[in-house]
């Protein structure tokens, strides 16, 4: 576990000081790394193998797209919810922000000769962008689509990295933990009475005549339902994965079953007793 906590904190501060743009930061929030992903991406390679050098630079050209694309969404987002979230100048500035950072990432791999590497994240990055406008555009027909493209959104750059280096065994693991944890995010935003993407499609696909903020608890429940029953599949699926996965370190496995054991319950109260 130690030797994988420093490759993490290493990889992390890299990525911070590669990310760091004084001028947007006097504005805008620090870049958020999702250390998950990046244990991931970690844990694989270093099953592999792989030298230090080049983990270091697939990881960090991976999180800073991933990063990229994460920062497009607050904008999206912000949009979507309530103009009131964000000054129009802040809005700008986190568009620029994730370009900066896609520019990062493009300027790391341009000194590359893998573009095979390259082309893959290229296609994974082209999936994310596809599958966000299903998503924001509300284009779905039901509720397994909507599911679908959020794995799509949270785990397209994982597999298509994992499939690049061979390791399909790493692909259902990944996108259904992953997914897992964007739904248990996005319940937990519901039950504080937070604005959800998830939960607001979910509403469009299931009651369709109201809006979210007037449902009735009966309504909710079934919503929160609904959300249960794709969290418990995927839990299911990444138990199953495991099993054809030997040898994965301590400390993913651990962030594993904190993942699956988390249970969003801050206001379960406020929903519960409508």
């Amino acid at each position: 576990m130690q030797e994988i906590q420093v490759k993490l904190t290493e990889i992390k501060k890299l990525i911070v000081n590669k990310a760091a743009q004084p001028y947007l930061l006097k504005y805008i929030a620090e870049p958020k790394i999702d250390e998950d992903k990046l244990l991931l991406l970690i844990s694989f390679m270093k099953q592999q193998e792989m030298s230090d050098e080049n983990i270091e630079r697939y990881a960090l050209a991976t999180m800073l797209i991933q990063i990229a694309l994460d920062t497009h969404e607050m904008v999206e987002n912000s949009y979507s919810h309530t103009e009131e979230s964000s000054t129009h100048k802040n809005r700008q500035l986190t568009v620029l922000a994730g370009t900066y950072y896609s520019g990062l990432y493009y300027q790391l791999l341009s000194h590359s000769s893998e573009i095979p590497l390259i082309k893959s994240l290229a296609d994974g990055v082209k999936e994310v962008n596809e599958q966000k406008i299903v998503v924001y555009q509300n284009e779905m027909d039901k509720i397994e689509t909507l599911m679908e493209s959020i794995k799509v959104i949270e785990s397209a750059l994982f597999e298509k990295l994992s499939n690049h280096f061979y390791l399909p065994g790493w692909v259902e693991f990944s996108s259904n933990l992953l997914l897992v944890k964007r739904l248990k995010a996005e319940k937990k935003l519901f039950m504080e009475l937070e604005y959800s993407l998830v939960f607001d499609c979910l509403q469009r696909l299931t009651f369709p005549e109201k809006k979210l903020s007037i449902l009735s608890h009966d309504q909710q429940v079934q919503l929160i339902t609904i959300c249960d029953s794709y969290i418990d599949k995927a839990q299911t699926l990444i138990n199953e994965a495991l099993a054809k996965l030997p040898g994965l370190n301590s400390l993913l496995k651990e962030r594993v079953q904190s993942i699956i054991k988390q249970q969003p319950t801050l206001a379960k109260i406020s929903v519960e007793e409508g």
